[in-house]
């Protein structure tokens, strides 16, 4: 038996690496645990938000729905135009996510969607991040 969740975080790492980067970025690289510090950007720090299982009806699978927070982080804040790196970024990530075959979190979710968005900062041992948080909802099944 795999592990459901382990299975769904490295197939989003593996989406998130594939989006190409906007002209000019660095491709961004993700990791499905936080690190022990952050040293390449963009870079998504992929972490478990919630988890809501429901009982199996009738006899069929239990059905999990995960949110996974989608931090994109990028440099420090008091490096220019950081702020402004992330902004293009934006569409990339909801385009990758969007199409049916990512939907499907490389086979391991019966679907999924980014259900919110929000710009704030990721702190990270006492230092502050620009950072994308992208909000996304996996239908897991077990």
């Amino acid at each position: 038996m795999s592990d459901e969740l382990q299975d769904i975080m490295a197939s989003i790492a593996t989406i998130q690496e594939a989006i190409t980067p906007p002209t000019g970025q660095n491709a961004a690289k993700a990791t499905d645990e936080p690190p022990v510090s952050i040293g390449t950007f963009p870079m998504f720090v992929n972490l478990e938000e919630s988890s809501t299982p429901e009982p199996a009806a009738g006899g069929g699978p239990r059905i999990n729905r995960h949110v996974i927070g989608m931090n994109l982080v990028f440099q420090p804040a008091d490096t220019k135009y950081a702020v402004r790196q992330r902004r293009p970024w934006y569409e990339l990530v909801l385009d990758a996510f969007d199409t049916s075959a990512n939907q499907l979190i490389g086979g391991h979710a019966n679907g999924s969607q980014i259900i919110g968005v929000e710009y704030d900062a990721f702190a990270w041992n006492g230092q502050d991040y620009p950072c994308i948080t992208f909000m996304l909802e996996v239908v897991g099944y077990k």
